[in-house]
Protein backbone atom coordinates (compact mmCIF):
# COMPACT_ATOMS: atom_id res chain seq x y z
CA UNK A 1 0.00 0.00 0.00
CA UNK A 2 1.54 3.28 -1.09
CA UNK A 3 0.29 6.77 -0.74
CA UNK A 4 1.11 10.09 -2.26
CA UNK A 5 3.30 12.54 -0.44
CA UNK A 6 1.30 14.35 2.28
CA UNK A 7 -1.70 12.06 1.85
CA UNK A 8 -2.79 10.06 4.88
CA UNK A 9 -5.09 7.32 3.52
CA UNK A 10 -2.32 4.92 2.54
CA UNK A 11 -0.55 5.49 5.83
CA UNK A 12 -3.75 4.80 7.76
CA UNK A 13 -4.36 1.59 5.81
CA UNK A 14 -0.76 0.44 6.38
CA UNK A 15 -1.12 1.15 10.08
CA UNK A 16 -4.35 -0.88 10.23
CA UNK A 17 -2.57 -3.79 8.56
CA UNK A 18 0.32 -3.49 11.02
CA UNK A 19 -1.97 -3.29 14.06
CA UNK A 20 -4.11 -6.20 12.84
CA UNK A 21 -0.95 -8.26 12.54
CA UNK A 22 0.00 -7.32 16.10
CA UNK A 23 -3.49 -8.09 17.38
CA UNK A 24 -3.51 -11.53 15.74
CA UNK A 25 0.16 -12.23 16.42
CA UNK A 26 0.68 -12.79 12.69
CA UNK A 27 4.35 -12.15 11.80
CA UNK A 28 3.75 -11.89 8.06
CA UNK A 29 0.93 -9.39 8.45
CA UNK A 30 3.09 -7.36 10.84
CA UNK A 31 5.90 -7.53 8.25
CA UNK A 32 3.61 -6.33 5.42
CA UNK A 33 2.25 -3.55 7.60
CA UNK A 34 5.72 -2.50 8.76
CA UNK A 35 7.09 -2.34 5.19
CA UNK A 36 4.06 -0.37 4.03
CA UNK A 37 4.34 1.94 7.03
CA UNK A 38 8.02 2.52 6.29
CA UNK A 39 7.42 3.43 2.65
CA UNK A 40 4.51 5.70 3.46
CA UNK A 41 6.40 7.41 6.27
CA UNK A 42 9.34 7.93 3.92
CA UNK A 43 7.07 9.56 1.35
CA UNK A 44 5.81 11.83 4.11
CA UNK A 45 9.41 12.67 5.14
CA UNK A 46 9.17 10.99 8.56
CA UNK A 47 12.53 9.29 8.19
CA UNK A 48 13.25 8.15 11.74
CA UNK A 49 9.92 6.34 11.92
CA UNK A 50 10.48 4.89 8.45
CA UNK A 51 13.87 3.48 9.53
CA UNK A 52 12.28 2.02 12.68
CA UNK A 53 9.52 0.17 10.81
CA UNK A 54 11.98 -1.09 8.19
CA UNK A 55 14.26 -2.46 10.89
CA UNK A 56 11.28 -4.23 12.47
CA UNK A 57 10.32 -5.77 9.12
CA UNK A 58 13.97 -6.76 8.62
CA UNK A 59 14.07 -8.56 11.99
CA UNK A 60 10.83 -10.40 11.23
CA UNK A 61 12.06 -11.33 7.77
CA UNK A 62 15.20 -12.91 9.22
CA UNK A 63 13.47 -14.58 12.15
CA UNK A 64 10.75 -16.22 10.05
CA UNK A 65 12.88 -16.73 6.93
CA UNK A 66 10.66 -14.69 4.60
CA UNK A 67 12.05 -15.16 1.11
CA UNK A 68 11.72 -11.67 -0.39
CA UNK A 69 14.70 -10.08 1.36
CA UNK A 70 15.21 -7.69 -1.55
CA UNK A 71 12.05 -5.84 -0.48
CA UNK A 72 13.77 -4.95 2.80
CA UNK A 73 16.90 -3.64 1.08
CA UNK A 74 14.81 -1.82 -1.50
CA UNK A 75 12.95 -0.04 1.31
CA UNK A 76 16.20 0.83 3.08
CA UNK A 77 17.43 2.22 -0.25
CA UNK A 78 14.29 4.31 -0.75
CA UNK A 79 14.65 5.85 2.70
CA UNK A 80 18.36 6.57 2.27
CA UNK A 81 17.68 8.09 -1.17
CA UNK A 82 14.93 10.37 0.21
CA UNK A 83 17.22 11.32 3.10
CA UNK A 84 19.93 12.36 0.63
CA UNK A 85 22.41 9.62 1.58
CA UNK A 86 23.03 8.50 -2.00
CA UNK A 87 26.07 6.35 -1.28
CA UNK A 88 24.20 4.36 1.38
CA UNK A 89 21.17 4.10 -0.92
CA UNK A 90 23.39 2.62 -3.62
CA UNK A 91 24.73 0.00 -1.21
CA UNK A 92 21.22 -1.00 -0.20
CA UNK A 93 20.13 -1.24 -3.84
CA UNK A 94 23.16 -3.41 -4.64
CA UNK A 95 22.12 -5.76 -1.85
CA UNK A 96 18.52 -5.76 -3.12
CA UNK A 97 19.79 -6.80 -6.57
CA UNK A 98 21.76 -9.68 -5.02
CA UNK A 99 18.62 -10.81 -3.17
CA UNK A 100 16.18 -10.68 -6.12
CA UNK A 101 15.64 -14.44 -6.32
CA UNK A 102 12.07 -14.34 -4.98
CA UNK A 103 11.06 -10.84 -6.08
CA UNK A 104 8.27 -9.82 -8.38
CA UNK A 105 9.42 -8.01 -11.51
CA UNK A 106 7.90 -4.73 -10.32
CA UNK A 107 10.16 -4.75 -7.25
CA UNK A 108 13.18 -5.50 -9.41
CA UNK A 109 12.40 -2.59 -11.71
CA UNK A 110 11.87 -0.34 -8.69
CA UNK A 111 15.29 -1.32 -7.39
CA UNK A 112 17.00 -0.40 -10.65
CA UNK A 113 15.13 2.91 -10.86
CA UNK A 114 16.07 3.82 -7.28
CA UNK A 115 19.66 2.77 -7.87
CA UNK A 116 19.75 4.84 -11.04
CA UNK A 117 18.45 7.88 -9.17
CA UNK A 118 21.09 7.42 -6.45
CA UNK A 119 23.82 7.23 -9.11
CA UNK A 120 22.49 10.33 -10.88
CA UNK A 121 22.68 12.22 -7.59
CA UNK A 122 26.33 11.12 -7.30
CA UNK A 123 26.97 12.29 -10.88
CA UNK A 124 27.76 8.71 -11.98
CA UNK A 125 25.78 9.09 -15.16
CA UNK A 126 27.13 6.15 -17.16
CA UNK A 127 26.38 3.72 -14.33
CA UNK A 128 22.97 5.34 -13.80
CA UNK A 129 22.11 4.87 -17.46
CA UNK A 130 23.12 1.19 -17.25
CA UNK A 131 20.87 0.59 -14.21
CA UNK A 132 17.93 2.46 -15.74
CA UNK A 133 18.33 0.53 -18.98
CA UNK A 134 18.19 -2.78 -17.09
CA UNK A 135 15.04 -1.60 -15.33
CA UNK A 136 13.51 -0.59 -18.65
CA UNK A 137 14.30 -3.98 -20.21
CA UNK A 138 12.76 -5.86 -17.29
CA UNK A 139 9.69 -3.64 -17.44
CA UNK A 140 9.24 -4.20 -21.18
CA UNK A 141 9.89 -7.95 -20.90
CA UNK A 142 7.13 -8.24 -18.28
CA UNK A 143 4.69 -5.96 -20.14
CA UNK A 144 4.00 -3.49 -17.40
CA UNK A 145 4.62 0.13 -16.64
CA UNK A 146 6.37 1.33 -13.53
CA UNK A 147 4.10 3.14 -11.06
CA UNK A 148 3.83 6.91 -11.44
CA UNK A 149 6.08 6.81 -14.49
CA UNK A 150 9.18 6.63 -12.30
CA UNK A 151 11.30 5.05 -15.04
CA UNK A 152 10.56 7.77 -17.63
CA UNK A 153 11.05 10.41 -14.94
CA UNK A 154 14.44 8.95 -14.04
CA UNK A 155 15.52 8.89 -17.71
CA UNK A 156 14.36 12.48 -18.05
CA UNK A 157 16.33 13.46 -14.96
CA UNK A 158 19.42 11.78 -16.39
CA UNK A 159 19.05 13.65 -19.69
CA UNK A 160 18.66 16.98 -17.92
CA UNK A 161 21.92 16.67 -15.98
CA UNK A 162 24.16 15.21 -18.67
Amino acid sequence: VLTLRNEEAGLEYAEKCYLLGRQNNDPYLIYCGAISMARNLCLNRKMEEAWRYTREADRLSKRYDFKNRSDIYNTYGEIALEAGDYMKAGLYYEQAIREHGFSQAAYVVSTYVGYGRALIAQKKYKSALEKLQIGKEISEKNHFTVPAGSLPVAFSLLRSVR
